[in-house]
C-alpha cells in the first residue's frame, strides 16, 4: 500500500532503517577510515518512572540509568 502523500513522488513507497542500523552505517564508515568509537560505560540497571506527572514534567528525570563505577570514565 502506498504511504507517500507527495503527488510528485516518482515511487509511492519509502524505506526506513531503525536508529541502530543507521548508527552501524556510521560506525562502519568511520572504522574504514581508522576511527573507532569506544563506549566504556556499561549500564547495569534501568528505572523508568510510572508516575504520569513525573513523565509529563519537562524538568524531571523519569528515566534513571545506573552504571558500573569501575567501567566509568575517570
Amino acid at each position: 500500500m502506498p504511504d507517500i502523500t507527495a503527488p510528485t513522488a516518482r515511487y509511492p513507497y519509502e524505506a526506513t532503517l531503525h536508529q541502530g542500523e543507521i548508527e552501524n552505517l556510521f560506525l562502519d564508515s568511520m572504522r574504514k577510515e581508522g576511527l573507532e568509537v569506544e563506549r566504556p560505560i556499561v549500564p547495569v540497571s534501568l528505572e523508568i518512572s510510572e508516575d504520569p506527572k513525573e513523565v509529563a514534567d519537562s524538568h524531571a528525570y523519569p528515566v534513571k540509568v545506573q552504571h558500573s563505577p569501575e567501567l566509568s570514565l575517570k
